[in-house]
Parts: structure tokens; sequence; C-alpha cells
């Protein structure tokens, strides 16, 4: 039996199709494009993932510097004390009651380093994560066109930040 040209494309096609519908069968579907609606939200989110992320590097630098001065102070008063105890007279009820003081001040400072300087650095983190968070699920793998996401940067109007 002879097989002529035409049967042998259309046995080439039929095989080809054959292969590849388990393949297209198994495919996850794609996620459906975003509404303008949708996308409008999704910008005014990486807004807010932009302004939350800002607040978070501030609340870091603000623990950051409130720990370096009050460790700077800290060691100050450290050398004070030092000095203090090596020049004084024990008899001197006065300078028992400065050293008193400055004791005081000192275990004040050390409590003062103690607790968690950067809950709040921790907590605007924590939002800039959960707002991610909240963007990939809602966002991320659905498609939207620039040229759509441009236009509407233009006059984007995002209700006021919390």
């Amino acid at each position: 039996m002879t097989i002529t040209p035409a049967q042998w494309v259309a046995f080439a096609v039929a095989a080809v199709l054959t292969a590849a519908a388990p393949a297209a069968a198994s495919a996850q579907p794609a996620e459906p494009s975003l509404t303008l609606d949708e996308a409008r939200a999704c910008l005014c989110l990486e807004r807010t993932i932009d302004r939350q992320r800002r607040e978070a590097e501030l609340q870091g630098n603000l623990a950051d510097s409130m720990i370096g001065d009050r460790a700077a102070e800290l060691a100050r008063l450290d050398r004070q004390i030092v000095e203090m105890r090596a020049t004084m007279d024990v008899n001197d009820q006065a300078a028992i009651e400065g050293l008193k003081r400055l004791l005081a001040r000192q275990q004040a400072l050390r409590g003062q380093l103690r607790p968690d300087l950067r809950a709040a650095h921790r907590d605007a983190v924590a939002a800039v994560n959960a707002a991610i968070a909240d963007y990939n699920q809602r966002c991320a793998a659905r498609p939207f066109y620039a040229l759509d996401a441009d236009r509407m940067r233009q006059d984007l109007q995002c209700p006021p930040a919390p």
C-alpha cells in the first residue's frame, strides 16, 4: 500500500495533535486579564506599597538614630562614673549622692535600650509585607496592558491612605 503525500501530511498533523492534546488538557488556565477597575485598584496598591516602604525606612532610620544616641550617652555616662569612682571621697555625702544619681541615670538608659525600639519599624515592615502579599494575590499573576496602566497613572485617583 502506497501512502500519498497528502495522507502523509494528514497523518503527521494527527500525530502532533494527539501528542499535544494531553499537555493542553493538563495546562493551567491563564488568569483572566484585569478589568480597568481592578487595574486601577492595583495601581493604587502599588502607590500604597511605595508609601509604606518609605515609612518603614524612616522608622528604621529613626530607631537606629535613637539607639545610637542612647548608646553614645550611656558610653559618656559610663566614663563619667568610672572617673567619679576613681577620684571621689567616700566620706563626702554630696559625692555619694551625685554618684547615685549617675548610677540611676545609667540604669534608666540601659532600660531604654532594652525595650524594643524597633517595634514601630517591625510594624511598618509587616504592613509593607501584607500589602505586597495582597498585591501578589490580586494583581501580579493577572495581565493588563501597559498602555492602559500608563494612561491610568496620569490621572489616577486613589482612596485616602488609612
